[in-house]
C-alpha cells in the first residue's frame, strides 16, 4: 500500500475529500485497536468503540474546524449517536489515555529500530495553546517566549525522542501556572482516576519536576537514547543532576545569569566566562559559526549547607560570525569529552520538536475540542500524539517521501510540508528548494552561487533551531530580565 503523497492539508482542502483509507490503514499497522483492548478500554453500548475511536481520531484531518462542524457535515459517516457520542466518550474519566499513547509510540519505536539509530536524543521543550474563556478548566497565565509578553492558556510539556528517522513523540502533560489559575467548574468522579492525578501534577509540579518524572518514565517504559536535550528553560542544576545520575550525557542551553562555574580556580558567570573567550572563538570547518569551548567544574549541590558536588563539564560559547553584541549562546555538556561539533549537531536534533508542535498544533487536533472541560484537555493533548504517531509509523514503513515528488503540490513552501518528516529532509528540502532558485545558471557561476545559497539558507535554519539568532538571543534576554527563565 503507498500513502497518499498529497500533505493532509492539501489533501483535506477541497471539500468531501477524505483521509479514512489512510488513517485507517496506520491503525491497522499499528493495532491500535489491540491496545486499547489491552489497556481495558471498551464500550458496553451504542456505537461500537471502533467507530467512535476511528470518529476522534478522524475529525481534525478533515476540513472542518470544530467537532460541531465535523457532526453537521460527516458524522452520520461514522456513528449514529451524533456528538454527544464523541464528547460522552472523551469525558470518559476512566481512561487512561497516557498509557495509550505510550502504547502506540512503544510500538513505533519497536517497528523502526528507533533505539539502534546511530544519534539521538531525549528531547524536551513546552509550547502554549492560547486560550480565552473564564470556563477553560487548566487555563493559567503564561510568558509567552515567542511574543514576549505573559497570556492567557495552557502549555504543554513534551518529551520525545529525536532521530535521524525523525520525532517520536513520547508523553505529554499540561502545565499549569500560578496566576490567574482557572480551576475545575466540578470535582473528579474518582481521584484515583489517570486523568485526576494528572490534573494534581499539573496544578503542583514545576515544569522541572515534570520533565523529570518524564525521562524516568519514558527510560522505564523501555525507551532509549544516551542524550537529553533543552533549551535555557530546562539548564538548571537540577536536571543536570539528574541526568548524570541516569547514566545519560545532557546538553543543555544556559542562562546568562549568576550560576557559577569553577575554571582555573576561581569562579565566573557565563557571562565572565564569554568576556574571556570572545576574541578567541573561530570557526569550525564548512561553518559560519564562532565557537570556543571550556572544560570548567560546575558544583551540583544546591543547598550551601550540603557539601559540594563538583562535575566536569564542556561549555561551548557559540554565536554567527556578523551579529549583534549579545547575540552568543553557551551550551552545556556533561560529557567534557564531546567535541564541538559533535555538540552543536546532537543539540541540533532539539529543532525536530519545535516541528513535532507546529504540527500537531495545525494539523493533528491539538486542543481544539471546543469544550473547558479538562478531561477532554487531558485526552487532547494524547490523541494528536496518537495521530501523529499512526502517520509518522505509516511514512516510515512506506519510506520517506521525497522532496522531489511532493514538490508542485506543497507549493515550494516548507511550512506546509505535512507531518514533519525528519530533521534531514527538512535539510534537503531547504536545499533543494533553494537549488530551484538556480536552474538558470551555468558553469563556474552557478556552482558558487548555489554553494553560497546552501550555506546561508542552512545556516539561518540552523540558527533558528539552536536559538542562536538574534531575535531568539534577545527574547532570551528579556525572558530572564522579566524573570521568566
Amino acid at each position: 500500500m503507498q500513502i497518499n503523497l498529497t500533505p493532509v492539508t492539501d489533501a483535506l482542502s477541497k471539500e468531501y475529500v477524505y483521509v479514512d483509507n489512510e488513517l485507517q490503514d496506520a491503525i491497522n499497522k499499528i493495532s491500535l485497536f489491540s491496545i486499547l483492548s489491552r489497556l481495558g478500554i471498551r464500550k458496553r453500548s451504542g456505537d461500537p468503540i471502533r467507530q467512535v475511536v476511528f470518529a476522534i481520531l478522524v475529525w481534525p484531518l478533515l476540513p472542518v474546524k470544530s467537532i460541531a462542524g465535523f457532526c453537521g457535515k460527516f458524522i452520520q459517516g461514522y456513528v449514529k449517536g451524533g456528538m454527544n457520542v464523541i464528547y460522552d466518550f472523551l469525558k470518559r474519566e476512566n481512561i487512561n489515555w497516557r498509557s495509550v499513547s505510550t502504547s502506540v509510540s512503544k510500538e513505533v519505536y519497536i517497528n523502526h529500530n528507533l533505539g539502534m539509530e546511530k544519534e539521538s536524543a531525549f528531547c524536551a521543550d513546552d509550547s502554549i495553546k492560547h486560550r480565552r474563556g473564564k470556563k477553560v478548566e487548566g487555563a493559567s497565565s503564561h510568558f509567552d517566549h515567542t511574543e514576549t509578553r505573559h497570556v492567557m492558556g495552557q502549555q504543554l510539556l513534551e518529551l520525545g525522542l529525536a532521530t535521524g528517522k525523525g520525532f517520536l513523540p513520547l508523553d505529554q502533560q499540561i502545565y499549569i501556572g500560578d496566576k490567574k489559575v482557572q480551576g475545575l467548574q466540578a470535582p473528579f468522579q474518582d481521584e484515583r482516576h489517570a486523568v485526576a492525578k494528572d490534573y494534581q501534577c499539573a496544578l503542583k509540579d514545576d515544569k522541572n519536576t515534570m520533565f523529570r518524572a518524564m525521562l524516568k518514565r519514558a527510560l522505564k517504559n523501555g525507551f532509549r537514547s544516551p542524550h537529553v536535550n533543552g533549551d535555557s528553560w530546562f539548564g538548571n542544576k537540577g536536571n543536570i543532576a539528574t541526568v548524570i545520575e541516569l547514566l545519560l550525557t545532557g546538553l543543555f542551553m544556559m542562562k546568562r545569569g549568576n550560576l557559577n562555574y569553577r575554571f582555573q580556580g576561581r569562579n565566573y558567570t557565563a557571562k565572565m566566562l564569554y568576556e574571556l573567550v570572545k576574541r578567541k572563538m573561530t570557526a569550525q570547518k564548512g561553518q559560519r559559526f564562532l565557537t570556543y569551548s571550556l572544560i570548567v567544574e560546575l558544583n551540583l549541590t544546591e543547598k550551601k549547607s550540603d557539601p559540594p558536588q563538583w562535575v566536569k563539564v564542556k561549555l561551548v560559547f557559540s554565536k554567527p560570525r556578523k551579529c549583534q553584541k549579545d547575540t552568543w549562546v553557551v551550551l552545556l555538556c556533561t560529557n567534557p569529552d564531546y567535541t564541538i561539533e559533535k555538540i552543536l549537531r546532537i543539540y541540533a536534533l532539539r529543532w525536530s520538536i519545535e516541528v513535532y508542535f507546529k504540527e500537531i498544533k495545525q494539523n493533528m487536533g491539538l486542543l481544539k475540542e471546543q469544550t473547558g472541560n479538562y478531561v477532554v484537555h487531558y485526552a487532547s493533548i494524547h490523541l494528536a500524539a496518537i495521530r501523529y504517531n499512526l502517520f509518522f509509523n505509516l511514512m516510515l514503513d512506506n519510506g520517506s517521501l521525497s522532496f522531489g515528488e511532493i514538490r508542485s503540490k506543497i507549493t515550494g513552501q516548507l511550512e506546509k510540508l505535512s507531518f514533519a518528516t525528519v530533521l534531514w529532509e527538512l535539510f534537503k528540502s531547504l536545499i533543494h528548494g533553494t537549488l530551484d532558485r538556480f536552474e538558470q545558471y551555468i558553469g563556474t557561476k552557478m556552482i558558487k552561487a548555489i554553494k553560497d545559497a546552501i550555506d546561508s539558507t542552512v545556516e539561518n535554519f540552523l540558527q533558528r533551531a539552536l536559538q542562536m539568532d538574534d531575535s531568539s538571543c534577545q527574547r532570551q534576554i528579556k525572558a530572564e530580565a522579566l524573570g521568566a527563565l
